[in-house]
């Protein structure tokens, strides 16, 4: 898979069954199965074996002997530790969705889009520092970025199908390989800064997450949300300002082509961390 750099090492994850907040007990749930998806993605062994890396979910000081420590902090209201229970959390971020948005497609969807937005407001800071509720009655700029990030997916994809309709329509001309595409027509800043700031530097950010992990048990969830983020900032600008499909004229095709991998290459930067932050987007929005 483009971006993972392929190991066989073992690792074991385990979390402390002994928290007493449910909010902290949902966050450290959800850090501990996001950890084990992306580093199954790498190859990783993930077990419960007795390996030489072993990691410990908790937000208390003691640890059982062996392993290193993953402090989780809570969840805060203002500067006071919030009381909240998981369930009435989910309720919280459910209104706040119904405010955002309210064109999902089915129960499905709107139930995927609440958890993304329960993700995007529990990781949008490093775990080891608490992650922060907005006043209540308030719309946090979590959950709109949740929901702006799977938008320009949403976006991006209806573009790419909109010119497979067209060719089924004999409007365009198929797709070429890459191979066969002309890069140098790419000119626009927009169009070298997704490509050299988030298609290159990708796999790097991937290398990252692993590297903090084993050399320094340090878990950065929190890169890879705002990853997703910068990026549908840096995408939602660029189709804006910039018309993908053109008409079929043959001055126009190439640099189409041109953009339309371009746009290809931002969707599999979209689904690959979808499918390790376990978000799934709905088909419309």
């Amino acid at each position: 898979m483009y971006g993972f750099h392929k190991t066989n090492k073992k690792i074991s994850l385990q979390k402390d069954p002994n928290v007493k907040n449910s909010l902290t007990q949902l966050r450290i749930d959800l850090a501990i199965n996001l950890t084990e998806r992306l580093l199954q993605k790498l190859d990783y062994k993930v077990t419960t074996d007795d390996n030489e890396m072993k990691f410990y979910f908790t937000n208390r000081s003691e640890i059982p002997t062996g392993f290193q420590k993953i402090f989780i902090m809570g969840v805060e209201d203002g500067k006071k530790k919030c009381d909240l229970s998981s369930e009435d959390y989910f309720s919280l971020i459910s209104s706040e969705v119904s405010t955002m948005s309210n064109r999902m497609d089915t129960p499905t969807s709107t139930k995927n889009l609440i958890d993304t937005c329960v993700m995007f407001n529990l990781f949008h800071a490093n775990v080891s520092s608490p992650a922060r509720l907005s006043g209540r009655g308030e719309v946090s700029h979590n959950t709109k970025d949740a929901i702006f990030v799977v938008y320009n997916y949403v976006r991006l994809k209806t573009i790419v199908n909109t010119y497979q309709s067209k060719v089924e329509q004999n409007v365009y001309p198929p797709l070429p390989s890459i191979e066969l595409t002309d890069y140098s027509l790419l000119s626009k800043d927009e169009e070298w800064g997704i490509l050299l700031d988030h298609i290159v530097r990708f796999p790097q950010l991937v290398a990252e997450f692993s590297s903090k992990l084993e050399t320094e048990s340090k878990l950065h969830l929190h890169t890879l949300f705002t990853m997703l983020v910068v990026f549908s900032n840096q995408v939602s600008r660029y189709y804006r300002r910039v018309r993908i499909l053109t008409e079929p004229k043959p001055h126009l095709i190439q640099i189409m082509f041109a953009r339309l991998h371009l746009i290809s290459a931002c969707l599999t930067i979209y689904e690959i961390l979808f499918e390790c932050l376990n978000i799934i987007p709905p088909d419309s929005m």
